[in-house]
């Protein structure tokens, strides 16, 4: 995962509240979840898909131990203290200090993730839909398939029997 900073400890007081905080803990040295998830989203829109994916499930709270964590794995949290925090009990366990934009970056990489950057587009004057996927193969279940819900009521399953990244392949042509 990554901290919001590198060790404050050789800084005086004088740069600001983040320096009065104990490590680990708030905006010192902790998992500040809306900026983790800012970062992974950029990864994703600059199409660095191999970066974004090495670290998916070890930055993404879907992911994470839920008796480390500390609540459900479907919730996120303002931050999660790190291992620099002195308290050990605590290292991994998020917190909720304030509203926080994690759920709003973790929403725009699901849709970049699973439709695309522009899946609507005007083409010869009428409103077309197109879908552009960027999944691992990983993602897809035992019969090949992964599902989502599309604009919250269209079911959509993607089918990739030959087990590839579909960033790494042309979905436009079917067999």
């Amino acid at each position: 995962m990554y901290k919001v900073n590198a060790s404050l400890n050789k800084e005086t007081i004088e740069i600001g509240r983040a320096r009065a905080f104990t490590p680990g803990w708030l905006e010192n040295e902790s998992i500040w979840l809306h900026m983790e998830y800012k970062y992974m989203l950029e990864l994703l829109k600059s199409g660095l898909y191999k970066e974004y994916y090495d670290d998916f499930k070890n930055v993404l709270i879907p992911f994470m131990d839920a008796s480390v964590y500390g609540r459900s794995p479907l919730e996120n949290s303002s931050f999660i203290a790190s291992s620099a925090n002195v308290d050990e009990s605590i290292h991994g366990t998020g917190f909720v200090a304030r509203l926080s934009g994690a759920t709003a970056e973790f929403l725009s990489m699901w849709r970049l993730m699973f439709v695309g950057k522009k899946p609507f587009k005007i083409i010869n004057g009428k409103l077309t839909l197109s879908f552009n996927p960027v999944l691992p193969e990983w993602l897809f279940d035992e019969e090949n398939k992964v599902s989502f819900n599309f604009l919250g009521r269209c079911r959509v399953t993607y089918y990739n029997p030959s087990r590839k990244n579909t960033y790494e392949m042309d979905i436009t042509k079917q067999k």
